[in-house]
């Protein structure tokens, strides 16, 4: 993957690159939504032509920023593994950015968490890093397919970068049964048909 970043270090290749699940962006959808209805109800209830008018005119730029601010907290949160380190970049609203960073070689334990019906049906949830330098677990809400991010995680903290193509039968052996002379098909997330 050729995802380059801020502080990357010479030797670090990007393995996965991913913002949170954009579900959590219709809880803002659906207050814009309230919001405009505002000045409906003004025009049902008063019948003021300037009173509508005032009241779209206040509306409408309050909902485009307050979309504005949820989709550029989104945008600008990411979730990036590396064969050396997991790095969660949080944004929150406009001037407020958050910065997590472990070394793949003090991750302890990994897991995810999914919780209710709407994060099981649309595929997300929470993935918790348990790392050696800190007391506390490191938190990452609402990603998309926290299994697979999970599992991600797993595979670079042992040094797993490159993953195997056993789906196949062309004969080509495992990477733990193939000799250095055999070939063994990589492929890498996201390249898998």
């Amino acid at each position: 993957m050729s995802f380059l970043f801020q502080g990357q270090r010479s030797n670090e290749e990007v393995l996965l690159v991913t913002h949170k699940h954009p579900f959590i962006l219709l809880h803002r959808l659906v207050v814009g939504v309230l919001i405009l209805l505002v000045p409906v109800l003004v025009w049902r209830i008063a019948l003021v032509g300037p009173l509508l008018s005032y009241t779209i005119v206040i509306c409408v730029p309050v909902v485009i920023f307050y979309l504005y601010v949820g989709w550029y907290g989104w945008n600008r949160t990411l979730l990036l593994i590396t064969n050396e380190r997991v790095v969660f970049l949080e944004q929150r609203g406009l001037f407020q950015r958050e910065m997590v960073e472990c070394n793949m070689a003090n991750i302890q334990q990994v897991s995810h968490h999914v919780d209710g019906l709407m994060h099981t049906i649309c595929g997300f949830g929470n993935v918790i890093l348990s790392s050696g330098g800190s007391a506390q677990p490191i938190l990452i809400k609402d990603m998309p397919d926290p299994y697979a991010v999970q599992q991600e995680i797993q595979r670079a903290s042992v040094g797993e970068t490159d993953f195997i193509d056993t789906d196949d039968d062309d004969g080509t052996l495992p990477a733990a049964q193939a000799s250095t002379e055999d070939e063994v098909p990589l492929v890498k997330p996201g390249d898998q048909g």
